[in-house]
């Protein structure tokens, strides 16, 4: 686990996300991905989140991001594992 003051400055979200001034989840979104690192991929469900990555062919993130339906979030995180673990 990563502890508050070892977390590295490398930024993973780039400068000028379409989240909202002042937006809570945008701060902790970038100290999350601060402390998972650059192999994060996530899955992410219909939310304001989905509004922060932009529009299709621009994404605000340096990991990988997969847009899922909310209900088949788990099942999409699901398969992640799955393949990544085939895959070695």
């Amino acid at each position: 686990m990563v502890k508050l003051m070892e977390i590295p400055e490398e930024e993973y979200i780039f400068p000028g996300t379409r989240a909202c001034a002042g937006c809570s989840m945008a701060l902790i979104y970038r100290i999350a991905l601060k402390a998972l690192g650059p192999k994060t991929i996530i899955t992410v469900p219909a939310s304001c989140l989905t509004v922060l990555h932009g529009m299709q062919g621009f994404c605000t993130t340096k990991v990988s991001v997969l847009h899922t339906p909310f209900a088949t979030t788990g099942a999409s995180a699901s398969g992640i594992v799955a393949s990544l673990e085939d895959k070695g």
